[in-house]
C-alpha cells in the first residue's frame, strides 16, 4: 500500500492550496535570477521553463561518459536522500516506508508561492526600455507544485524489477496524486493554481536522473504545456472532423491491431507489425512516427481520458465528492482486490493489464542490450481531473529511450535533427520486431 501522509479527513497534508492567493506574496518581489519563469521563443512561438533556483540541487547522477548501469547497487544506500530512514537535503527524515512513498520535492522546478513579474523585471535583462523590447523579450512568472514518488524502499531496484503488486501500488499512487492535485470540479481555470499535472520518470544517468533510487516525479503547473496542448488540439480537430463519437487514438490503436492481424495472416518476411505487447485492455507499440530508436507508447484499447476513467468505467464513484472523500473511495476500491469476487465486479482487470504491460515492457527493454535500460517515461491524459477538454483526451504513456545499438551507443538529437526535423535509421517495424523477439 502506498505511503502518503494524510490528515483525519484523508487529505494529503502535502497538498498545496489549489486556488490562487496573493495575500502571502505582498512582501515579495520577482527576481529573474531566483524565481522560476518562462521565456518566449519568438521564432518557434513556444515557451521555455527556467528554474534558476534549482541549480543548487544535489547530484548523484551521471558525471562522466562512463556507463555503470550494471554496477552492483546496495539495497539501502546511507548516502541516498530517498532511502527509508535517511535524511533528505532539507533536513527532513524519510519514514521507514515499505511501498510507494510520496513527498514534496526539495528542489522543485516551480514554486507554490512566488510573486508575479512586471514589465520592469524584463528591463533588467535588456539594454533599453521600449515597446519593441516587449515584443522581442517576453517572460512570465510560473507557479506550481512538484512531488517525488519513490517506487520502492529498495535502492537497487528499477521499474523492471518490481513485482506486479508493486506496480499496481504505483498506479494507485499516480492516480491518488492526480486526484489530490487537481482543482475542485467546478472551479474556473483562471482561479486555479493548478491546471496541468505531468507525471513522469527519468531512469538512468543518461537521461539526467539525479538519483539512482527508483522514483518518478510530478510537476503540477498553472498552464498546460505546449506539447500536451498540441496533442489535445490534434485530438480535438480529429473529433470535430469525424464526428462526436470518434477519437484519434482509439482509431489509431484499432488500425495498429488490424495491421498486426493482417501481417500475421500474410506471414510476410518483414511484417508491418508495430505492436510489441497486447492484452485485453492495453497495447504497447512502436509508434508509426517514432523518433527514438526503440520509442514506445502504451495505450488503452477503449477510450479513457485519464487514469481515473480506468477505474470508473461503471460510474463506481461519485465525482461530485470532495477530493478527500474521493481519495478515500479510491483507496477502498484498491483495497477491495483482496477479494477476487469484488475485484471482478470493480473492473480490476484494466489495472491488472496496465501493470502487466508496463512491467513486461521494461523487462524487454533491459534484455535488449543486457543493461538497465535508460528512458524518459511520461503519462499524457486529461491535464487535470474534470478538465474542460477531458472528453477529447485519450490516456497514453510515452517511453523515450536513447540507446541505439548497444548499452554504450546512444542516439543524440544533433545537426539536422536540431536544425530541421527528426530522423531515424531503424524503421519502427524493425524496432518492434527486435523488441518482440525478446518476449
Amino acid at each position: 500500500m502506498s505511503l502518503f501522509i494524510f490528515d483525519q479527513n484523508y487529505r494529503l497534508l502535502s497538498n498545496p492550496s489549489l486556488t490562487l492567493s496573493t495575500s502571502s506574496l505582498t512582501t515579495m518581489s520577482f527576481n529573474v535570477s531566483d524565481h522560476p519563469h518562462k521565456r518566449f521563443n519568438i521564432l518557434s512561438n513556444s515557451w521555455v521553463l527556467v528554474s534558476p533556483h534549482r541549480a543548487k540541487r544535489p547530484w548523484l547522477g551521471q558525471t562522466s561518459s562512463a556507463n555503470d548501469s550494471n554496477s552492483k547497487k546496495l539495497s539501502h544506500d546511507p548516502s541516498c536522500y530517498l532511502c527509508p530512514g535517511n535524511k533528505r537535503v532539507n533536513g527532513s527524515q524519510n519514514p521507514n516506508y515499505d511501498s510507494a512513498f510520496v513527498f514534496d520535492n526539495d528542489f522543485p522546478a516551480v514554486l507554490d508561492e512566488q510573486p508575479s513579474n512586471t514589465p520592469d523585471d524584463l528591463f533588467d535583462l535588456v539594454s533599453e526600455k521600449s515597446e519593441n523590447s516587449l515584443d522581442l523579450f517576453k517572460i512570465k512568472s510560473v507557479r506550481g507544485h512538484c512531488q517525488v514518488i519513490c517506487y520502492s524502499p529498495d535502492h537497487s531496484l528499477t521499474f523492471a524489477d518490481l513485482s506486479k503488486p508493486q506496480i499496481i501500488d504505483i498506479v494507485k499512487t499516480w492516480l491518488s496524486v492526480y486526484i489530490n492535485l487537481s482543482p475542485p470540479i467546478h472551479s474556473p481555470p483562471e482561479n486555479n493554481r493548478i491546471n496541468y499535472i505531468q507525471i513522469f520518470e527519468n531512469k538512468g544517468a543518461e537521461m539526467g536522473c539525479s538519483n539512482p533510487h527508483p522514483h518518478g516525479q510530478v510537476w503540477a503547473l498553472e498552464a498546460v504545456s505546449q506539447n500536451v496542448s498540441t496533442e489535445i488540439s490534434s485530438l480535438t480537430n480529429y473529433r470535430q472532423k469525424n464526428g462526436p463519437n470518434s477519437c484519434l487514438l482509439c482509431d489509431y490503436v484499432k488500425a495498429e491491431i488490424d495491421t498486426k492481424n493482417r501481417s500475421l495472416q500474410l506471414n510476410s518476411e518483414f511484417p508491418a507489425n508495430r505492436i510489441v505487447l497486447e492484452n485485453d485492455n492495453f497495447v504497447a507499440l512502436v509508434p508509426f512516427w517514432a523518433v527514438w530508436p526503440f520509442e514506445t507508447m502504451v495505450l488503452p484499447k477503449s477510450h479513457l481520458s485519464d487514469l481515473f476513467d480506468m477505474i470508473n468505467v461503471n460510474s463506481t464513484f461519485d465525482i461530485s465528492l470532495d477530493h478527500s472523500q474521493l481519495l478515500l473511495q479510491v483507496n477502498n476500491w484498491f483495497e477491495s482486490f483482496n477479494s477476487p469476487s469484488q475485484a471482478s465486479e470493480n473492473n480490476f482487470q484494466a489495472v491488472s493489464d496496465l501493470a502487466d504491460i508496463l512491467g513486461n515492457l521494461c523487462k524487454i527493454y533491459d534484455k535488449l542490450f543486457n543493461c538497465s535500460f535508460p528512458y524518459s517515461m511520461g503519462i499524457h491524459q486529461s491535464p487535470v481531473l474534470h478538465h474542460s477538454d477531458a472528453k477529447y483526451c485519450h490516456l497514453h504513456f510515452h517511453f523515450y529511450p536513447p540507446l541505439l545499438r548497444s548499452a554504450s551507443v546512444k542516439k543524440f538529437l544533433v545537426g539536422y535533427e536540431m536544425m530541421a526535423e527528426a530522423q531515424r535509421d531503424l524503421t519502427p517495424e524493425q524496432a518492434a520486431q527486435r523488441l518482440r523477439d525478446l518476449i
